[in-house]
C-alpha cells in the first residue's frame, strides 16, 4: 500500500509533484508524547494503517498506537476518510511495549494487546 503514501516530510506542505496525483492529499500532524511531530501527507483513500507504517517510518518507532484528539484509538482498517479525524487532524501517537520470552530452543514476542508472533522448535520444553 506504499503507493497510498504522497508525502512524508517534516514540512507544511506536500513536495513538488505531489499535486498531480489526481486528488488533494491531506496532511495529518502526528505527535508522541515527547512533543516530538511530523506532518505526513497522505492521498484521502488512505487507511489507519497506511498513517501508522508512514509514522513508523517517520518517527524511525515501531509498535505505534494511533489516537484522534478525542481519545479513540483509531483502528488501522478505517480509511483516513471514515475515521473522522476532524478538520485540523492531529493525532497522538503512543510506542507500545514489546515483550519477549525465550527458551533454549524456542523464542515468543507479543505486543499490543493478542499480537503474538513465534518462532523456533515447538517441542521445546522450559
Amino acid at each position: 500500500r506504499s503507493s497510498q503514501l504522497l508525502q512524508l516530510h517534516s514540512s507544511s506542505q506536500p513536495m513538488e509533484g505531489d499535486e498531480g496525483a489526481g486528488c488533494d492529499p491531506l496532511r495529518v500532524h502526528v505527535t508522541l508524547p515527547s512533543g516530538r511531530g511530523a506532518d505526513l501527507w497522505l492521498r484521502p483513500s488512505a487507511t489507519i494503517l497506511d498513517l501508522k507504517k508512514a509514522a513508523q517510518q517517520s518517527f524511525q518507532q515501531g509498535f505505534l498506537a494511533l489516537f484522534a484528539p478525542d481519545g479513540r484509538r483509531l483502528d488501522p482498517a478505517d480509511s483516513l476518510e471514515s475515521a473522522n479525524l476532524g478538520k485540523e487532524k492531529h493525532l497522538t501517537a503512543y510506542a507500545q511495549r514489546v515483550h519477549v520470552a525465550a527458551t533454549k530452543r524456542a523464542f515468543a514476542v507479543w505486543c499490543c494487546g493478542s499480537s503474538v508472533v513465534t518462532w523456533g522448535d515447538p517441542q521445546a520444553e522450559r
